[in-house]
């Protein structure tokens, strides 16, 4: 994960139903959902060119990695973010998760390379998009 974090984001529609008469709002109805995180990965390793490059032909060779690049199919996978503050930490598990945007990677001699992705969680079977545990002895039993 590149030194700007996790950046975590969730958004969800209303529609709101107004009595007739005076105009008043009286409830706001939930409707389509998303959670979605940003981060970026600076490591290359088979999995992160697995999930860079889905649905390509990837081969290990002598020399390193051998890539036949196609356009990315659906990966849906399991995930696990992971984040340190001092003595507490914040682990999410994504179910069911997909790497639904990949940013621009620039390639230059005086930096590592960077590549930005947008990680969007889909329900599982129970209608869960990620279950977070909070690791701080101040919230334990």
């Amino acid at each position: 994960i590149g030194e700007d974090g996790i950046a975590e984001s969730s958004s969800q529609d209303r529609t709101d139903v107004f009595i007739w008469q005076n105009a008043t709002l009286v409830r706001r109805i939930p409707g389509q959902f998303t959670r979605t995180w940003v981060f970026s990965v600076a490591e290359m390793k088979g999995v992160v060119a697995s999930v860079q490059w889905s649905g390509s032909t990837i081969v290990q060779t002598a020399e390193g990695l051998t890539i036949d690049e196609k356009p990315p199919g659906s990966d849906i996978r399991q995930w696990v973010l992971h984040g340190i503050d001092g003595n507490k930490a914040e682990r999410i598990y994504v179910p069911k998760g997909e790497i639904t945007e990949r940013g621009d990677v620039t390639w230059s001699s005086g930096a590592i390379t960077i590549r930005e992705w947008t990680l969007s969680a889909y329900v599982d079977e129970n209608g869960v998009v990620a279950r977070r545990f909070l690791l701080d002895d101040d919230l334990a039993l």
